[in-house]
């Protein structure tokens, strides 16, 4: 859990690296199901 401002840049990029990595997954995952 962050205790900082969760607009501070460091929340940002880790939320952004989250997200682009939920999205390479949920690809992989579709290319996998194909």
């Amino acid at each position: 859990i962050l205790r900082e401002n969760p607009m501070s840049p460091e929340a940002l990029i880790g939320r952004g690296t989250a997200y682009a990595f939920q999205k390479d997954l949920d690809t992989a995952m579709g290319d996998f199901s194909k």
